[in-house]
């Protein structure tokens, strides 16, 4: 909850548990729809003004007549790269080009889509802002962000990727309309709603990271930077993903982004391992070598690595838990980096960094990446930015803020001190490294080696 004033009044949560097994990485799609209406009652209650929408992206649900056909396919599933052996091989072909590859890549939402739609033939295949849309309002809307990342819609146009339709097979797919970010309110239960907003693009919003020259950096579930573009996209962005962060008439605000996926999910696991957060911050500052642990659970996105999984690395005689605590920081930072500095060089570099998402209040890595960044490195006090960013717009498409505070918005944030004598020097070795474990042969065999130890 906001005041008037854009400053945080209070905070309230309820946990979406993940249903894992096999690979899948599911939420149960009518457990969110009652969150949300939960939520939405609670602002009500409180006298909120106007709720704003702020949705996970590359996740997928198929549902019919109001009714969910299964559960939430989330970004961090295997569904996407089991799909792509199934396309036709013009399809397969075309992943290998620049213009349409990232869209039917392994991973892609497409692929998911194309899945749930062929398994429920005329039913609705989505993402989840457009499922919420349909049984909160009625409509079937999308976010422009949302919507420009299932691959199906051009980032560039915002209209449907006929090609890619095509390719897929997707012809009877009803697609929805796309509600810019001026939309007027919803009333859903005597509560009115504003238009959704993708989480990432939310929190750049949230951060007040809209102009060239700063980079947003979410430090939450999964390890996301993006960076604002001044005027148009690039037609070739290499492994960075090409981004709709607001949609105005008159103005499209794009960015690049690069993540990595389940970095908050290897953290809170470690964690747990260790005895809690402040014991793993506690354990990394002790002495001994590091044994670096890649910091992924579903593939890394920049560069474009699909097959790679999590690893502890370099387990020596004189293991213990602080070089598990210290690879952990190593890992996250050195995946960073590589993120970063693929960013800056498309960009032409950046002013600073504004860091946000739980993980940003872990004292030991805000400092660690303010120390190899080498640009002022700020923290956002209010941590939850897509919230914020999901009311700044909600805000803005009610009247009640201004275009101004919407595009530069007022930021409570912390100067994060840099660690003395910290330096890094082995990005490049990283990514050789990431190479190794991202192989198909690799892959396979750790599947195999899970598999016969299970039978056991």
């Amino acid at each position: 909850m906001y005041g008037e004033d854009l400053g945080l009044v209070a905070r309230y949560s309820r946990e979406l548990p993940l249903i894992l097994g096999g690979g899948r990485v599911e939420q149960d799609a009518t457990v969110l729809i009652g969150r949300v209406r939960e939520m939405l009652e609670k602002a009500g209650r409180s006298g909120c003004s106007v709720v704003g929408l702020s949705v996970y992206r590359g996740s997928v649900v198929a549902w019919r007549r109001g009714e969910p056909l299964g559960g939430v396919v989330t970004w961090m599933d295997s569904r996407g790269l089991e799909e792509y052996s199934r396309l036709p091989p013009l399809a397969r072909l075309a992943s290998k080009t620049p213009v349409l590859g990232k869209a039917l890549q392994p991973g892609s939402p497409a692929l998911v889509i194309r899945r749930l739609w062929l398994s429920h033939p005329g039913a609705r295949v989505w993402s989840v802002d457009g499922f919420l849309s349909d049984l909160l309002t009625g409509e079937f809307t999308s976010d422009p962000g949302q919507a420009a990342l299932t691959g199906l819609i051009s980032p560039y146009s915002l209209k449907p990727l006929a090609s890619v339709i095509r390719l897929l097979g997707l012809g009877g797919l009803e697609l929805p309309r796309l509600h810019f970010h001026d939309t007027p309110l919803s009333r859903v239960d005597g509560v009115a709603v504003g238009p959704m907003v993708a989480d990432q693009q939310a929190a750049s919003i949230g951060l007040g990271c809209l102009r060239a020259g700063c980079a947003k950096a979410t430090l939450g579930t999964g390890l996301f930077i993006d960076a604002p573009l001044e005027g148009g996209l690039p037609l070739f962005t290499g492994d960075l993903i090409p981004v709709v962060n607001l949609a105005l008439p008159g103005r499209v605000c794009y960015g690049l982004e690069g993540f990595a996926a389940g970095v908050g999910m290897v953290f809170d696991a470690f964690a747990r391992v260790l005895g809690g957060f402040g014991v793993l911050e506690e354990k990394a500052l002790e002495p001994g070598d590091p044994a670096p642990v890649v910091p992924v659970l579903a593939g890394l996105r920049t560069p474009y690595r699909p097959l790679l999984r999590g690893a502890v690395l370099g387990v020596s005689p004189g293991f213990t838990a602080a070089s598990l605590a210290k690879g952990l920081i190593l890992g996250t930072l050195l995946t960073l980096l590589t993120i970063y500095r693929e960013l800056a060089g498309r960009v032409g570099g950046f002013r600073e960094l504004r860091i946000g998402g739980g993980l940003s209040r872990l004292g030991l890595l805000a400092s660690s990446i303010a120390s190899a960044v080498g640009v002022r490195v700020y923290r956002s006090v209010d941590y939850n930015d897509s919230a914020r960013g999901a009311a700044l717009v909600a805000g803005y498409a009610s009247g009640v803020v201004s275009r101004q505070d919407l595009l530069n918005p007022p930021v409570s944030l912390v100067e994060v001190e840099p660690l003395e004598g910290l330096r890094l020097s082995g990005v490049d070795a990283w990514l050789g490294l990431v190479d190794a474990l991202a192989s198909k042969d690799f892959w396979k065999r750790l599947e195999e080696i899970r598999r016969s130890s299970w039978e056991r």
